[in-house]
Order: C-alpha cells, then sequence, then structure tokens
C-alpha cells in the first residue's frame, strides 16, 4: 500500500462519519472497490473508473498446469 492509499484509508477513518473506505469507494465507482482489492492501487483505481456509467471489464486468468 503506497503513502498516498495509506493516507486516504486515515482520512477516510478520521472523518468518523460513520463512512468505511467501502461505502468511498460505492459511491465512486460499482467496481472501484473490487479493482483495488486486486490492484492495491488506488491512483489505477481512480485513473481507469474516471467514467461512473462504464463498468470495468474483468479479466479471468486461468493458468494450465
Amino acid at each position: 500500500m503506497s503513502f498516498f492509499e495509506a493516507s486516504f484509508c486515515k482520512y477516510v477513518a478520521d472523518l468518523k462519519l460513520g463512512m468505511s473506505e467501502k461505502s468511498v469507494f460505492h459511491e465512486f465507482h460499482p467496481d472501484a472497490e473490487d479493482l483495488f482489492n486486486v490492484t492495491c492501487d488506488l491512483k489505477l483505481v481512480c485513473e481507469k473508473l474516471r467514467d461512473r456509467n462504464q463498468r470495468h471489464k474483468r479479466q479471468v486468468c486461468v493458468a494450465k498446469l
């Protein structure tokens, strides 16, 4: 987790408004939490999900053994 992301989480927690990161992600974009959980990159989430009406395409990775 980058300094920016840690600061964001601390900022939301310090607001004490009863909002969690999950609430913020949901208000920003329906796919924001999922993308953040995969990438752990808040900047990437903000850049890729600028348009709330455009859904993020999930990529399925298949491992061949």
